[in-house]
């Protein structure tokens, strides 16, 4: 009854964004509904709370702004354990859009393409509420101690000569989407360099962010780094959206 009331509050205009999340942070209305029961009313919630915070910012992003947020337990321990042992059956080198990089160490982690986690893809497609066709496929990353993926941008830079033929017909990235798959001992935080931020994985986790402006150029304060594992190992999933 209260996360249905939440709903229907945010909604509706009733309650505003900010009282709604001191509602939920006081009375800890997540750890609250752990029951499996409530999950889909919670990731209602969740949902919700997003869409609103979009429709709030959605003129406000600009050159000196980047549209980001977090969404706790966004996936439960057990889907995050299924994906590890998923994505660990099938790693590979990870690869750069740019076939120019001359440092070798640029991004050191190995990729899996998740093709067994078709309820995981829906689950964020339907979260955003952005249709399939514009979603690259699902992919798992896993950093071991000293691995690191440093400063780069997803979105594509329209200038080089070697991104066209990633642009094609499905244009340029837009948003991002990652889930961290488990607590990080120590090192591999997601570092954005240009607006001083620093996320530490938590498992379960999604960050979400806006690569592009409104007229789908790059947002340059998205640069980001995914900094080296220094204790255990770090894994996550990788979700990309385009333009068409």
């Amino acid at each position: 009854f209260v996360i249905n009331f939440l709903i229907l509050s945010v909604s509706s205009g009733y309650i505003e964004l900010c009282s709604l999340m001191r509602i939920i942070n006081s009375h800890n209305i997540f750890e609250r509904f752990e029951d499996e029961k409530y999950s889909e009313l919670k990731f209602e919630l969740l949902k919700t709370i997003f869409v609103a915070v979009k429709t709030y910012l959605k003129n406000e992003t600009k050159n000196n702004f980047l549209e980001i947020y977090k969404v706790p337990n966004f996936l439960k321990n057990e889907e995050c354990d299924d994906t590890i042992v998923e994505m660990s059956r099938d790693l590979k080198s990870s690869t750069l859009t740019n076939p120019y990089e001359k440092d070798k160490n640029f991004r050191t982690s190995t990729t899996s393409q998740l093709v067994n986690t078709n309820s995981i893809d829906e689950k964020i497609h339907t979260f955003m509420k952005i249709p399939m066709k514009n979603g690259e496929s699902l992919q798992g990353q896993k950093y071991l101690v000293g691995q690191e993926f440093k400063a780069h941008t997803d979105y594509f830079h329209v200038n080089e000569e070697y991104n066209k033929q990633h642009i094609g017909v499905r244009g340029q990235r837009t948003w991002t989407f990652m889930i961290y798959l488990n607590n990080v001992e120590e090192g591999g935080t997601t570092k954005f360099t240009k607006i001083d931020l620093e996320i530490k994985p938590v498992k379960g986790m999604a960050i979400i962010w806006n690569n592009v402006l409104s007229d789908y150029t790059g947002n340059l304060y998205s640069l980001h780094c995914g900094m080296p594992v220094i204790k255990g190992e770090k894994n996550i999933i990788t979700k990309w959206f385009r333009q068409n």
